[in-house]
């Protein structure tokens, strides 16, 4: 029986305990549950309200607070209604009962509070209540609708209302009304009034309420009220003027009068000028700095965070530890008031705040005369460094000055040598070109004139084909004088177009073939099954024609192979040939200008260099490999823009077009020939012979003569007396800007080209006028107004 009584005993223990945890862990999961309520006496989007709150929620969650937060607004405007007020607050309070009641409630403003601490009874038990905001003075609010602004309420002390059923806590401002009063008698011994000033709000009448009350344990003085329930702004004026000697003003509050309306800082200003001479203390900091002289008023401050760690003391830690604190006052003086009104600063409170002060000049301008300061400074180390580096390199160049001046020496001579050789250079082709124009033109000369005189048919042909040949020469020296000019001049032009580079190179064989000599093969040898790039046809021609040419005039026997081949990412182009050779030491040399490894051979030392320059501006490479008498191979690479796809069979059959039109002849077409010289006309009029000519001399017969007979294509001369041929050229097109109009000129620069396409016309032909190409030209813009009929159209 006795252990059976024990086990009975310890198993009610164990229940019993069980019961007590879950009933602790009921509680605890519903205390984290329920929330915090916040009432806001005003909306909570005010700056004052809104930062408050920010900072409680904070603080709060920072100090590991669970519970979620309830912001709740009583929306106090004007104190007309401070009657429905306390009504607002029972209906807040009824509104969080049971299950949805608040751990906590903190009450922001003094309307939430005064509505607060006026209910009848207690409507939330045992639930801590924080104030922030708020006066440790107040008044109650009334139960009816009675006029504000004869109500006189009594001021009560927050500590007077604490009891076991209201648990107040937070911080609270104290205005200290005797403190002022002491200090404005001590400043103003014969001081005999007393008016305060003070706005339609609940802040006003509280402040008012409590000035009453001490003012009425002080003996000798007359408190009057100057009060905005019962006055607007200019009410209060008229009274200020009108105050009598000895008057001292409190200033309380001015935000609202009578009517409702809001005031900014400025109102005070007005104020003051009503009656400058009466001096103004401050209760709550109000008129500071401009109209008061100073006053013992709270250290306003933002309390949200305080209240945040208060709220989180209660809940956590001791939740009986309920007080609430003051936030402290301090004497605060303006210094500017102080002067004016000759008070002495031994005169007042010691630990004394000063605002508005005379700062020395250093003070006043610290940070102006430390920048300067430092600026100097770092002037003068500026300096100091600048002196010291230039004596630095002063000596280090007079260490090197001999140095310096040896150098200077070898490079001048290598200027020096520099510029002999090219001036020997430049004499040298000087002296090369004046051979070898005067070699093709003496025979140009004398077959010109031994043909006169030629006595049989073979005689002439043999003439002319030498004549003709020495003409060839002639134009390609001038032609390579001229791309050397347009090189250093940098004009010289690429035009990129389809190249069927079998096709070029086939051609360039057939012409190869016949210029080479006797005993020598010329050879299209490597080639890929078919291949078309994007280049300058013209250019690639030039260059391959150049190497070729070149290796015919040092080739006496054997063969001149050249092709091309796909080389990694490029497109390798050779011409090997089996001639003398260049000696291993002058290899280097034969892609300069002016260049002559043989001084004998026909040229003048200017084509490979430039093949040099077509094929950088063509984004290639360019090199030669050679024997002495064994041979040489020049090769120069391209980039691979070979067209994929491309039908050949196309391109074929263009080209068969176009010699078809080359040779179409249309019959009895009318071209106008302007050309002032006869000479030149004769010559036209040799090589046109079967087209209707109209010749005109000047630019203006020119003109004359197309408004006459509308001729089918006209070929006109650049220089002409009267009116040359741009000025012509831009009177026709006034009138047709579709007939082909073909300037021919000696003029062979780049910017000439450049102007004549400029100016309208359609092509251009270059003196010394070459027969088939201008009958190419020609051609070409007649077939396009050409029927296939081969009637004329316009």
């Amino acid at each position: 029986m006795g252990k059976s009584s024990d086990y009975k005993t310890k198993y009610r223990w164990l229940f019993f305990f069980t019961v007590i945890c879950l009933l602790f862990t009921c509680r605890v999961h519903a205390d984290e549950n329920n929330p915090i309520l916040i009432i806001s006496s005003y909306n909570p989007d005010t700056r004052n309200t809104t930062q408050n709150i920010s900072e409680f929620m904070e603080e709060y969650k920072k100090q590991g607070g669970n519970s979620p937060v309830v912001i709740e607004n009583m929306n106090c405007k004007s104190l007309p209604e401070a009657p429905l007020w306390k009504e607002r607050m029972r209906k807040l309070l009824n509104k969080y009962q049971g299950e949805s009641s608040p751990n906590l409630i903190v009450i922001l403003g003094q309307e939430g509070w005064a509505s607060y601490l006026s209910q009848d009874d207690s409507i939330i038990q045992n639930i801590p209540i924080l104030c922030g905001m708020v006066s440790r003075n107040a008044v109650l609010l009334p139960d009816s609708n009675i006029n504000v602004a004869e109500w006189t309420p009594e001021s009560v002390n927050v500590e007077d209302l604490k009891n076991k059923e209201r648990n107040l806590a937070g911080f609270v401002y104290n205005y200290d009304i005797k403190a002022n009063i002491e200090l404005i008698r001590k400043l103003y011994p014969s001081t005999k009034h007393l008016a305060l000033v003070t706005d339609n709000s609940y802040g006003g009448i509280s402040l008012q309420a409590l000035v009453r009350k001490e003012i009425g344990k002080i003996d000798g003085i007359d408190f009057i009220p100057l009060d905005g329930r019962k006055n607007d702004i200019y009410n209060i004026i008229e009274e200020i003027k009108q105050l009598p000697p000895q008057s001292i003003i409190l200033l309380g509050t001015w935000r609202v009068d009578v009517n409702d309306g809001y005031y900014v800082g400025n109102a005070t200003y007005t104020m003051m000028l009503a009656n400058p001479k009466v001096p103004a203390f401050s209760l709550t900091s109000i008129g500071l700095g401009h109209w008061a002289i100073g006053g013992c008023i709270p250290q306003y401050r933002s309390i949200g965070k305080d209240l945040a760690r208060q709220a989180v003391h209660l809940l956590k830690e001791h939740p009986d530890e309920l007080d609430t604190e003051t936030i402290p006052n301090v004497y605060t003086f303006d210094a500017k008031k102080l002067k004016e009104r000759s008070i002495s600063t031994k005169e007042l409170p010691p630990h004394s705040v000063f605002i508005n002060t005379e700062v020395g000049l250093f003070v006043q301008y610290k940070f102006e005369i430390l920048l300067l300061v430092s600026i100097v400074l770092l002037l003068f180390l500026i300096m100091v460094l600048y002196f010291y580096l230039r004596t630095s390199k002063l000596k280090n160049k007079l260490l090197i000055l001999i140095d310096k001046q040896k150098e200077d020496e070898i490079e001048l001579r290598k200027a020096k040598d520099k510029a002999e050789e090219s001036d020997r250079l430049k004499s040298a082709f000087l002296a090369n070109m004046s051979h070898e124009i005067r070699t093709p033109l003496n025979a140009i000369v004398g077959f010109s004139n031994l043909l006169t005189i030629a006595e049989n048919e073979e005689e002439r042909d043999e003439y002319i084909n030498i004549i003709s040949s020495n003409n060839e020469l002639l134009l390609q020296l001038i032609n390579d004088i001229l791309d050397v000019a347009k090189i250093e001049a940098g004009t010289l032009e690429f035009i990129d177009s389809e190249i069927d580079i079998n096709a070029l190179l086939s051609d360039i064989e057939q012409s190869s073939r016949l210029k080479a000599p006797e005993g020598v093969q010329v050879s299209f040898v490597e080639k890929l099954p078919y291949c078309i790039i994007m280049s300058d046809k013209n250019r690639l021609a030039q260059v391959m024609t150049n190497f070729i040419n070149n290796a015919i005039k040092f080739t006496k026997e054997g063969s001149i192979r050249f092709g091309y081949e796909h080389k990694d990412d490029k497109l390798l182009f050779y011409v090997k040939d089996t001639g003398c050779g260049i000696e291993p030491e002058k290899k280097d040399l034969v892609f300069n200008r002016f260049v002559k490894l043989n001084s004998f051979a026909q040229g003048t030392g200017l084509g490979l260099a430039i093949c040099q320059m077509i094929v950088k501006k063509l984004g290639g490479e360019i090199g030669v490999e050679s024997e002495l008498g064994t041979g040489s191979t020049f090769w120069f690479t391209l980039p691979d823009t070979v067209i994929h796809g491309i039908n050949i069979q196309s391109i074929k059959t263009t080209v068969h077009e176009e010699a078809v039109i080359n040779n179409t002849n249309p019959k009895k077409a009318t071209l106008l020939i302007a050309e002032d010289n006869e000479s030149n006309y004769i010559l036209i009029r040799a090589i046109l012979k079967e087209y209707d000519l109209l010749h005109a001399r000047n630019g203006n017969e020119a003109v004359r003569l197309y408004r006459e007979h509308h001729p089918d294509l006209i070929l006109m001369d650049l220089k002409m007396p009267d009116m040359d041929g741009y000025e012509a050229t831009a009177e026709i097109r006034k009138e047709d800007s579709d007939i082909p109009i073909i300037a021919v000129t000696a003029f062979a620069f780049a910017e000439d080209e450049q102007r004549v396409r400029q100016s309208g016309f359609n092509g251009y032909a270059a003196k010394p006028i070459k027969p088939a190409e201008l009958k190419k030209i020609i051609v070409q813009y007649l077939s396009s107004t050409i029927h296939v009929s081969g009637e004329i159209v316009k």
